[in-house]
């Protein structure tokens, strides 16, 4: 089974050989690393482990007795062995009509590890269009961000319990919300990489409307 590993570590030399030393010294097999950069001496790695549910279970206290590790957080991961979240996020946009922004919705969640995502339509109202699933019944203000941004406190309601959001407008029809509930927190990193994504694919909306202008038929226009 796959599992999401997030870790506050110490910048550090050998710190990351330690941390695969013990997966491996545990049979547990490292299938990709993300490292976040480093703030102030302290990096964020991201590793997808392959492991048995047993083995995930007592990995948090013998992370704990590594000096310089603080864990995060440690689940089931939102996305297959094989998959390549962003390249199947991008795909999305050549579903047809009202399938596409649903489709996207839904991927979002593994491409940028997160457990729900909502898109809300610009100028209709404060329902969500469509929703991932685990995703809490939400109400939004209308106040649209314009790049990919913490989210504020008072701008959706309805959430229970508390969630870690980010936002940021897809095209000009749709603002699209991420959630993790309840964290961990989005990186600096994670942010910057959620809104060129979203930007990547805001232009390919764009693109595709300007040719429907001159009577091509494109759904991923009507995004």
């Amino acid at each position: 089974m796959l599992y999401e590993l997030r870790l506050s570590v110490q910048d550090r030399p050998g710190s990351l050989a330690r941390l695969t030393r013990l997966l491996a010294d545990r049979s547990i097999d490292v299938r990709e690393i993300d490292i976040l950069g480093s703030i102030v001496g302290q990096a964020v790695d991201i590793l997808f482990i392959d492991c048995l549910p047993e083995q995930a279970a007592v990995l948090p206290p013998q992370i704990a007795e590594l000096d310089g590790f603080e864990l995060l957080s440690l689940h089931p991961a939102n996305r297959a062995r094989s998959s390549h979240p962003d390249l199947d996020l991008l795909m999305t946009l050549s579903r047809p009509g009202n399938e596409a922004i649903g489709a996207f919705t839904e991927a979002a969640v593994p491409a940028f590890s997160v457990d729900w995502a909502v898109a809300f339509p610009i100028g209709r109202g404060g329902r969500p269009e469509c929703a991932s699933a685990a995703a809490p019944d939400l109400m939004w203000n209308g106040w649209t961000p314009k790049r990919a941004t913490r989210v504020l406190p008072g701008v959706y309601s309805g959430a229970d319990g508390i969630y870690e959001g980010v936002h940021a407008p897809l095209g000009d029809r749709h603002v699209l919300l991420l959630g993790r509930s309840p964290g961990p927190a989005f990186h600096e990193l994670e942010i910057m990489r959620f809104n060129r994504l979203l930007e990547v694919a805001g232009t390919f909306v764009g693109a595709t409307s300007a040719i429907n202008l001159f009577g091509a038929a494109s759904p991923i226009g009507r995004l």
